[in-house]
């Protein structure tokens, strides 16, 4: 009770027979276990418990993150991947659907990796392609290739536990945890499919590489990071710990294809591995002495900078460094600073840390954007947001590392604060697309705010928003050719109504610019769901240039919205599609004990924050978007789900959806067609 919401709890009287206290003892059976509790009086009401019961015992199994897909086009042999876990016993599973070329609809499952690794018999255990790292170079997860320091840590025993025998679990008469697969939980490693291979990261201690088309496990890695830790999972006393969480990141670098990976909440590292030849399914080629890349944790470099790997890594190519490996520092560093990582891709070797100065409990927690401006090949900026509510700007131009800097002269491009003043966090990834003023350049930088990391973010009600902000630097060098280092925007100063807001580094001519809101409202029930209305306030970003004939009331670099249900915070990674924002606002249960909670699916105008102007969901149900998908004449921007959903990704003409209460398959909504050119007719007028 203390835990969740800081009151007391009641006293336990002594049971006695056929007192009420003997019921009292076993609500507090069920209160300790975490469990619930059911008085039935008569026949009618115990079928319903029951039936109560085993509904609890299924919602124990599901989803934390996106589903994933090998193809953003419907296609013969599209798919798409969903991740899951079980929290009765700690396993998990990776599914594979296929998609319907015709209607997009999700066909049955054709794969199951856990029944896979289930399947295995003792002859073929030995045979599984385990592989780590012993602090210098890649060797076989094997007993007799481990290094003193790692059999220090493990028994003969639980090495083979771990690679998957089974036969010294409790249930089998030996000594170690029983488990209710060989393949640990999948909390929020999303999977990702490269060149035929589906990557994905669990928390029995392995990154995992699965075939795409039959979901045979090709290989495993266990970061040499984890190991003091890996003991853990064969105790019978086991308590849920977190190893290889974070979603990898896939991408060829000079004709080879590197994977880099880390432990979100399972500790303070990266690692990288050369899985060009994974694909080949045999692996002879594949030698853990050199494809086993590297490792950098903050423990073997002695390094206070970086936190809790939540930050996904990222491969990029820069002008002054080659290859290398970008992320954020992450959560709970020793020095409490926001800083960018940026590593040597071949050897993981650190080639600058780019340093906020805004420390105190902060850090860089999520993924962050990289942005090639010119399309030269090399990254030029990388937007990022940290935990004080500021957004960003890094700047990787020049011929040396010496070069890249924090843009606008160290200070952050924006600071989000609501209109109580408070400091709104920044925990997704920004979006990031061209500037809505077209010839002026910069870009729209979109994000949302709030965090769910904490014991006290479970309670937190917080207002938070979300954003969309013109990073206006390259048209003041393009348009009035100065640098614009001076032009941030500096700290949102809202009052909610949209009429004395102001932006604090703002003044001079400059002064009265500020963020176009728009207004947010709860639809009732309406076709048995309930929807958000947002305005469709029309934005009117500032004009460099007085004789294009615009209207000269310009007074607008960016849009806000709030998010009006109770707990509501963004924390999935946005996507935008032919410039409509498809965003998800959150609410969890407001109890640390509890699990689940709801969801906002917005799909908006990505340069108003506003209604697109066209309808967006199908309201009717009829598997079709038209002008009936209205709903009193407004057009809904927001579909409320009573259970929390992920990152929405989009193929064809559907979008598919992976949440908290369905472990069978995603859900999928119909999004409007991509506008593109259906006809062309050349004309000649010489004719």
């Amino acid at each position: 009770c203390n835990l969740a919401g800081g009151f007391d709890c009641p006293a336990w009287p002594k049971p006695e027979s056929e007192e009420p206290s003997t019921i009292d003892d076993l609500w507090h059976a069920t209160v300790v276990g975490r469990g619930l509790f059911f008085n039935a009086d008569n026949p009618e009401e115990l079928t319903a418990s029951l039936l109560s019961i085993l509904s609890d015992i299924e919602r124990r199994t599901g989803t934390a993150t996106a589903v994933s897909a090998n193809s953003s086009r419907r296609e013969t042999g599209t798919h798409i991947y969903q991740s899951l876990f079980n929290s009765m016993d700690w396993s998990g599973d990776l599914l594979a659907y296929p998609i319907s070329i015709y209607d997009g609809t999700i066909l049955d499952q054709i794969w199951s990796a856990k029944e896979k690794l289930d399947a295995l018999d003792h002859e073929h255990l030995g045979g599984r392609d385990i592989f780590t790292f012993d602090g210098s170079t890649g060797i076989e997860f094997k007993n007799s290739a481990l290094s003193a320091d790692q059999k220090a840590l493990l028994s003969e025993e639980q090495v083979e536990y771990l690679r998957g025998d089974r036969t010294k679990e409790i249930q089998n008469g030996g000594s170690f945890r029983d488990r209710g697969s060989r393949l640990g939980d999948i909390v929020h490693s999303e999977p990702v499919y490269h060149k035929g291979v589906v990557y994905v990261g669990a928390n029995d201690g392995m990154l995992h590489a699965f075939d795409a088309d039959t979901g045979d496990e090709i290989m495993a890695y266990i970061p040499n990071i984890v190991f003091e830790n890996l003991a853990e999972l064969t105790k019978p006393s086991y308590a849920h710990q977190y190893y290889v969480n974070n979603t990898p990141y896939v991408r060829e670098v000079d004709g080879k294809d590197y994977l880099v990976g880390g432990l979100s909440k399972g500790g303070k590292g990266y690692f990288c591995l050369d899985v060009t030849d994974v694909p080949e399914d045999e692996l002879e080629s594949f030698s853990p002495t050199f494809d086993v890349k590297w490792e950098y944790s903050a423990e073997t470099e002695n390094d206070d900078d970086l936190g809790y790997s939540y930050s996904r890594a990222y491969i990029a190519h820069t002008e002054a460094a080659g290859w290398v490996v970008i992320f954020g520092n992450g959560y709970n560093s020793a020095k409490g600073e926001a800083i960018l990582y940026i590593l040597d891709a071949e050897d993981g070797t650190l080639i600058e840390k780019l340093k906020t100065g805004v420390a105190d409990c902060n850090g860089i927690p999520a993924d962050v954007n990289i942005i090639d401006k010119n399309r030269d090949g090399n990254a030029d900026f990388v937007y990022a947001g940290d935990l004080k509510g500021n957004l960003w700007k890094f700047d990787l131009r020049g011929n040396s590392p010496g070069d890249w800097n924090v843009a606008f002269d160290g200070n952050p491009l924006f600071t989000a604060k609501n209109s109580d003043g408070e400091t709104q966090p920044i925990t997704m990834r920004p979006a990031v697309m061209p500037s809505c003023m077209r010839g002026l350049g910069g870009s729209m930088v979109i994000f949302g705010t709030g965090r769910y990391v904490n014991e006290s973010d479970f309670e937190d009600f917080t207002t938070q928003s979300f954003y969309g902000i013109w990073d206006w630097q390259e048209a003041w060098v393009n348009i009035e050719g100065v640098s614009g280092e001076d032009k941030h925007f500096g700290t949102f100063e809202a009052d909610g109504t949209g009429e004395n807001e102001t932006l604090s580094n703002l003044s001079g001519d400059l002064a009265d610019l500020t963020l176009l809101r728009q207004e947010v409202t709860l639809e009732p029930l309406y076709e048995g769901r309930e929807w958000i209305i947002v305005s469709d306030n029309e934005i009117n970003y500032y004009n460099f240039d007085p004789e294009s004939g615009e209207s000269e009331d310009e007074e607008h670099v960016g849009w806000v919205f709030d998010l009006i249900r109770i707990g509501e915070r963004g924390l999935e990674n946005p996507v935008i599609r032919n410039r409509v924002l498809m965003a998800v606002g959150t609410a969890p249960v407001p109890d640390i004990c509890e699990a689940g909670g709801t969801s906002v699916l917005y799909q908006l105008d990505a340069c108003s924050g506003g209604a697109t102007g066209r309808p967006e969901f199908d309201v009717t149900g009829d598997g079709t978007i038209g002008s009936d998908d209205v709903i009193d004449g407004d057009l809904p921007s927001g579909l409320v789900y009573d259970t929390i959903i992920y990152r929405p990704v989009p193929i064809g003409d559907k979008a598919y959806v992976a949440t908290t209460d369905d472990t069978d398959k995603p859900d999928d909504f119909v999004i409007p067609p991509i506008r593109k050119i259906g006809y062309w007719h050349e004309i000649n007028f010489n004719n």
